[in-house]
């Protein structure tokens, strides 16, 4: 093992970062989106998942992976996030490599471990959700792009339309990735028309392949499930402007886990003065020009507003970015003082960010979540036929529920969970649990009514 590392450093910073993800995946929290993917699609089957979009939280092309992991004989909630696990690994595994071949080995180890434990990437490498495949589609056509650039190949091409088709299929959001891509594109090969219009013959198929694709959620839900839900509807203008002049400073927040406005002045900074400085190879300084400022670009001419989480995928020109300027600069550095800088940046990095992501806060504006996974706990030791009930509907709770049928398929219990707010109806021994008298107090309340006697538990 420790040859394997020697020989291939990716593996010196693969191997913990895995460990640490095997970590988490227990210990964290089960989110509502994550339980509602896992209730509504991927545990529903393959016909399911492909034809249903009540709501986004259908990403559909990972909810489709998801299908195939939910069967494995394994803890439900290891598999409902083991395919983040195995694409994370994957991800890793690509990224090293095509830093290694653009760039010095110790900028590309340095720039490496900032993305492997970056709070973005830790977080929706456990999180089961479509967001780590954006973060691996984009990786996937920055790689392409370069191969393409130095040698004309048809294949290449192809790959670079399927990415861009299942990256669409994944989460509709990927258009900001690809208008970033396509204004790229435009730049790098304006002068080399051969390539320009082959990638625009590439989008123009890609678009065709991610129309059939939706066809049908189209044919079951309408394409107003896609285009018009509660998450794409245009605001008005003002509150458009509102939210840019309010909110520019956050906007990769969910990158670094930290207030992220100075890093993003600092980034836009420091690429202009070598787009200024340099003379040649400006094309990763304006690579990361391009996916800064698209997003700000998207969100005022399509008045929506999505949630941060959206521009994680910048995480991947930053990276790229960075291994570049610190190449860049090492070469002014002593041999000796550079060997010691370099081994104090790669202990350093993985640590201040696990204690970042540790202390941060993922579930702001998330404690319903908080409780319901507090609730799962007790679950745990309800005893046989039992029924359970919730007085404030099953939208709230699609965690609590995922948690509980897992326990449950675990231990082989019939209980069964009722949704009514009529309490005379319930049969007998029914657990009702009060969302309002959750809210009351730090500690669970729960009500167990036997007849027409209850009895107030506090746990």
């Amino acid at each position: 093992m420790l040859s394997i590392c020697l020989n291939n450093k990716k593996w010196l910073i693969i191997i913990p970062f895995t460990a640490f993800l095997i970590h988490k995946i227990n210990l964290f929290p089960v989110y509502i989106d994550e339980a509602t993917t896992f209730l509504e699609y991927s545990s529903q089957g393959f016909w399911t998942t492909l034809t249903t979009y009540n709501e986004p939280n259908n990403h559909v092309f990972f909810s489709l992976l998801a299908t195939l992991a939910v069967k494995l004989p394994i803890d439900p909630l290891i598999a409902m996030r083991l395919i983040n696990l195995v694409l994370s690994i994957i991800c890793l595994s690509f990224l090293y490599d095509f830093l290694k071949k653009k760039f010095s080995e110790t900028s590309s180890l340095i720039a490496f471990t900032f993305f492997a434990f970056s709070y973005a990437y830790t977080f929706y490498s456990i999180f089961a959700r479509g967001y780590l495949l954006i973060i691996l589609f984009t990786l996937l056509s920055f790689l392409l792009i370069d191969k393409i650039q130095d040698k004309f190949k048809f294949r290449f091409y192809f790959l670079f339309g399927l990415v861009t088709t299942l990256g669409f299929f994944t989460i509709p959001i990927y258009l900001y990735v690809s208008l970033s891509f396509g204004l790229i594109l435009i730049i790098q090969f304006w002068k080399d028309q051969k390539k320009l219009i082959t990638f625009l013959i590439t989008y123009f198929i890609s678009g065709i392949g991610v129309f059939i694709l939706y066809l049908p959620i189209i044919y079951f839900n309408g394409i107003k499930s896609i285009t018009n839900n509660e998450y794409s509807q245009p605001k008005l203008k003002s509150e458009v402007i509102d939210f840019l002049k309010t909110s520019w400073f956050g906007f990769y927040d969910k990158i670094f886990g930290v207030q992220s406005g100075l890093i993003f002045m600092a980034l836009i900074g420091i690429s202009m003065f070598h787009l200024i400085r340099k003379k040649t190879n400006k094309q990763i300084d304006i690579n990361l020009l391009v996916f800064l400022i698209i997003p700000f670009l998207g969100v005022y001419f399509q008045n929506v507003i999505p949630g941060f989480r959206t521009w994680i995928y910048v995480l991947v020109p930053i990276t790229i970015a960075l291994a570049s300027y610190i190449e860049n600069y090492e070469k002014y550095v002593n041999e000796n003082l550079k060997w010691l800088t370099t081994v104090l940046l790669l202990v350093s990095i993985p640590v201040i960010q696990v204690k970042i992501f540790n202390k941060s806060n993922p579930y702001a504006g998330h404690e319903n979540d908080i409780e319901a996974n507090r609730i799962a706990r007790f679950l745990k030791s309800i005893p046989e036929r039992r029924n359970l009930l919730f007085l404030d509907g099953k939208k709230d709770y699609d965690n609590v529920i995922y948690l509980f049928e897992r326990e449950r398929e675990r231990n082989r219990k019939n209980n069964k969970i009722f949704f009514d707010h009529n309490l005379e109806k319930q049969p007998k021994n029914t657990i009702i649990i009060s969302k309002k008298a959750i809210s009351s107090s730090n500690k669970i309340v729960l009500i167990k009514k036997f007849k027409t006697k209850f009895i107030y538990k506090r746990m």
